[in-house]
């Protein structure tokens, strides 16, 4: 073989880092959709009063607010995530002799 084919074939990996900011930069763009998936859910419940094992609107309100509350605090640890890479790389371009493998 030569060594051109050799590259090719060669599989291209990314630093650990590299690999998990992109993943959590994938989780929150889905965010939004699994927000909006969650959302929807009470839509395909039945209503009470139209059969005996139907949810209450009640039940559907504290459903709503817990998913609310559970998305903020999904975006808040997501927020806390990126301030933290925005240190990372500013500590990285201060001192650059300081990376380690």
């Amino acid at each position: 073989m030569s060594p051109e084919t050799t590259r090719r074939r060669r599989a291209i990996f990314h630093e650990r880092q590299t690999y998990r900011r992109r993943r959590q930069r994938d989780a929150a763009r889905l965010l939004a959709v699994l927000g909006v998936a969650l959302f929807a859910v009470p839509l395909l419940w039945e209503r009470a009063g139209t059969e005996n094992d139907a949810v209450a609107m009640s039940s559907a309100i504290i459903y709503l607010f817990t998913v609310w509350g559970g998305l903020i605090l999904i975006s808040l640890w997501v927020g806390m995530t990126a301030a933290r890479w925005g240190q990372d790389s500013d500590r990285a371009a201060a001192d650059p002799g300081s990376e380690s493998d």
